[in-house]
């Protein structure tokens, strides 16, 4: 009987691995993994959200978290929109209310990124911004912190789970969210340091693990630089901690774009580019990643020129060494180019939103790309080999488009890239009304990635 087991257990793995061969054969890198959520794709189940500033983390237990602003269509004007996926793509039940959360700051507020800490805790950064009868209003950096099962987190921010921080000149917001090896988080964006309200600073707040100030990080936990003294408009996208524990942000600066690193005590770091800053060669710089190597991956796009005139845009990743300087082994001057060509009656506007490296050293990005003669979208991803050229055993040639058809507007893009397990996950957002562009729902999916004899089989 023992060895009629064994035998029946070896034809049953035999068989097992020959279907998924035989599924692995049909679905090539980059195509929708159809057994996540329903054929490749899940909804938060939403029609309000704003869908410009989503970000996406997953967690070590594979769980996904995706952080939006909701209220656009609705009396509730704007709020931090939380939901949590399980590791297939179903809504995680045990999360808030059928996996969704929203956070109120008593004003118009703005998610911009998610992190989730080792215990589970999901942290959220972005803006509070507070109109006024006259004038422009004015904007804050804003964080809160969930428990694992979504609701506020009453050790964070004295009491209530969420924390703002002011800037003197009463107009700052953050656009991205990082978290550091010993807990404390950091916020990155913008600060006011002009009379004029365009006359802005890349800005950083460090937050201790309860929400406070710290007060050890820069001028009492604040910290900014700009690119041409304090007359332009300079404004970090996105931002990053290495493992020396330096913070990297990238952004628009001075009408161009750049980059700058701040050392873990908020002075900045004079070993960066110039002083402390680089301008980068891109013509928006959307997300910044890190290589395992220290290296700096920049996700944006890059202008193409006809005729002397701007007419179009590609996405890019841009690679830079530690010291700032374009990484010339990656590309061409350290900046590889994937047009998406989608338009009509001209190549489109295509750009990344955001890039990841897989274990092997190849790159993943993903973005949107305007199609035909319509302002619409479709989602993008693409694969970069190590050098930046790309890797056609990836998509169609390398690159891979997606329409999800969730309305006859037929418009959706991917912001943000993560890898589990080598599997890749990109959150984004589709419109889903047949009638307006602007009622839209947030997006997850997971897409091929070779994965099965990659990480073994049993």
């Amino acid at each position: 009987m023992k060895n009629a087991d064994m035998i029946w257990n070896f034809t049953r793995k035999i068989a097992l691995a020959a279907a998924l061969l035989s599924a692995n054969a049909m679905a090539a890198d980059g195509d929708l993994d159809l057994s996540f959520g329903v054929g490749g794709l899940t909804r938060a189940g939403v029609s309000d959200a704003e869908g410009s500033i989503l970000a996406s983390v997953v967690q070590g237990d594979g769980k996904i978290v995706t952080c939006d602003t909701h209220g656009f269509l609705g009396p509730t004007a704007y709020d931090f929109f939380v939901a949590r996926f399980n590791a297939n793509g179903t809504p995680d039940s045990t999360f808030g209310v059928n996996g969704t959360t929203s956070i109120d700051f008593g004003a118009k507020d703005y998610c911009a990124g998610v992190v989730v800490q080792p215990d589970g805790k999901v942290v959220v950064g972005g803006t509070k911004y507070i109109e006024q009868a006259f004038g422009n209003g004015y904007a804050m950096f804003a964080a809160a912190r969930l428990n694992v099962d979504g609701t506020l987190d009453s050790t964070f921010g004295g009491g209530t789970g969420k924390a703002t921080v002011e800037f003197e000149a009463g107009s700052s917001g953050a656009a991205g969210i990082a978290l550091q090896s010993d807990g404390r988080i950091i916020l990155a964006g913008r600060a006011k340091v002009g009379e004029p309200d365009y006359e802005m600073d890349f800005a950083v707040v460090r937050l201790m693990p309860n929400g406070s100030l710290d007060s050890g990080f820069g001028m009492a936990g604040k910290a900014t630089v700009g690119f041409h003294d304090n007359t332009s408009f300079d404004y970090a996208t996105s931002v990053a901690v290495d493992r020396q524990g330096r913070i990297v942000l990238v952004g628009a600066a001075n009408g161009g774009t750049g980059a700058a690193r701040f050392l873990g005590d908020g002075t900045i770091d004079t070993d960066f580019g110039d002083n402390g800053v680089v301008i980068l060669g891109i013509a928006d710089a959307r997300r910044v990643a890190l290589q395992r190597d220290g290296k700096i991956l920049v996700a944006g796009d890059i202008s193409v020129i006809s005729g002397g005139l701007i007419t179009d845009s590609n996405a890019a990743v841009l690679r830079l060494l530690d010291n700032g300087a374009p990484d010339s082994t990656f590309g061409t001057s350290g900046i590889t180019e994937v047009p998406f060509n989608l338009g009509a009656s001209d190549p489109g506007r295509d750009w990344a939103s955001d890039v990841v490296e897989q274990s092997d050293g190849k790159l993943v990005l993903v973005g949107a790309a305007l199609h035909g003669d319509t302002n619409y979208t479709k989602a993008v991803a693409a694969r970069l080999d190590t050098a930046g050229a790309l890797d056609t055993s990836f998509g169609d040639g390398g690159k891979a488009v997606f329409g999800f058809g969730l309305s006859a507007l037929d418009s959706q893009s991917f912001d943000a890239v993560k890898l589990v397990d080598g599997r890749i996950i990109a959150a984004g957002f589709a419109t889903v009304s047949d009638t307006s562009e602007y009622a839209l729902d947030d997006i997850v999916v997971r897409l091929q990635n070779d994965l099965i004899f990659a990480h073994g089989f049993e």
